[in-house]
């Protein structure tokens, strides 16, 4: 699960505009879930994935995403992201 990866000093937001979330999505998000870093990124994650079609899609806009805010590392060991 990439959200278990993701590391605690994550700016969240960034995480959900780079993946192409509307800001009112990204703000519910983190208003409902301030206790856990983790559940915050679980639910943008979630709310994304609901947007995008098929699994390949949806690899590949994350590792974008991932990579987009030097995330590699994330990439690497939750996604087998091999370059």
């Amino acid at each position: 699960m990439v959200a278990r990866h993701v590391p605690n000093d994550i700016n969240i937001r960034a995480l959900g505009y780079a993946l192409g979330l509307k800001e009112h999505d990204i703000e519910a998000v983190v208003r409902d879930n301030r206790h856990s870093i983790v559940e915050t990124a679980f639910a943008v994650l979630q709310i994304w994935r609901q947007t995008v079609g098929t699994p390949a899609e949806a690899y590949s806009v994350l590792v974008q995403a991932l990579l987009k805010l030097n995330l590699k590392k994330v990439a690497c060991d939750a996604l087998g992201y091999d370059q």
